[in-house]
């Protein structure tokens, strides 16, 4: 599975997007045209739209009705990353399937989620071992500043004795 083929609406269903995506090393790649939906003579040029992997939120390979529309459903957490494509809706592209590709959509959202997954659990490490840094030098992880000293407490002072008194 190298890229999947996909389409979906645009411009309030007046426009229609067809392209392949594909991942990437540095994240998911679309490339894509527009075309008029209704005639579909006028087209636009071909555009590539490259979303970083630390912007991807989910992937998900969803079967649709009777399993008979498949598609792929991406969220992101920067809309910059996803502004040219035209049926983005609230960080969410829905990327309708072909019944045939179906198979190499599902191993591409896998693929995906398995990257992400990997993603954070390399930033869940850097963050421990932010924290084992800092507990172990007596300084916050999250500040430039050391963490202040707790006092001694009258309990813990040496009480004079009575010949020193």
């Amino acid at each position: 599975m190298d890229s999947v083929p996909f389409s979906c609406d645009a411009f309030g269903g007046f426009g229609e997007i067809q392209g392949i995506l594909r991942l990437d090393a540095d994240g998911l790649l679309l490339q894509y045209q527009t075309r008029d939906a209704v005639l579909g003579v006028l087209r636009t040029g071909m555009k590539t739209t490259l979303v970083p992997l630390d912007t991807l939120v989910a992937a998900q390979y969803r079967a649709g009705f009777l399993w008979l529309s498949p598609r792929i459903e991406i969220r992101v957490s920067d809309l910059t990353a996803v502004a040219d494509i035209p049926s983005t809706e609230g960080g969410r592209l829905r990327l309708k399937v072909a019944f045939s590709d179906r198979g190499d959509a599902r191993k591409l959202a896998h693929m995906l989620g398995g990257r992400l997954a990997e993603q954070r659990l390399d930033r869940l490490q850097g963050e421990l071992d932010k924290m084992s840094v800092a507990r172990s030098t007596g300084t916050s992880p999250y500040s430039s500043q050391a963490a202040p000293q707790p006092a001694a407490s009258s309990a813990s002072r040496p009480r004079p004795s009575e010949s020193e008194q």
